[in-house]
């Protein structure tokens, strides 16, 4: 029971530091936080995905699992869409 646990809390976590990493080094995209803000929202929007999946499990059972248990679409598009939206409000122009 502990051993998929932590292989689930391990992917998640290292997406959301994937996420911080492209996003602050590599896009350079200035946001509250900074490195760490982008962490924490790519940790989130994983774990958001991963809930999506849950629920929606029979819609996604084509898609590709991450060994044998883990399916890494919803936490990779989960991780990217709340990022993005959290930017879009965070470096929107005051009119």
């Amino acid at each position: 029971m502990t051993i998929p646990f932590l292989i689930v809390l391990l992917t998640y976590l290292s997406l959301g530091f994937g996420f911080g990493i492209l996003f602050h080094v590599f896009l350079r995209r200035p946001f509250i936080g900074g490195f760490w803000g982008y962490t924490i929202l790519g940790v989130l929007g994983a774990a958001m995905g991963g809930l999506a999946d849950l629920l929606l499990k029979d819609y996604w059972k084509y898609l590709t699992n991450l060994f044998g248990q883990i399916n890494i679409i919803p936490p990779l598009i989960g991780a990217l869409l709340l990022i993005w939206v959290a930017q879009g409000f965070y470096n929107a122009k005051d009119d």
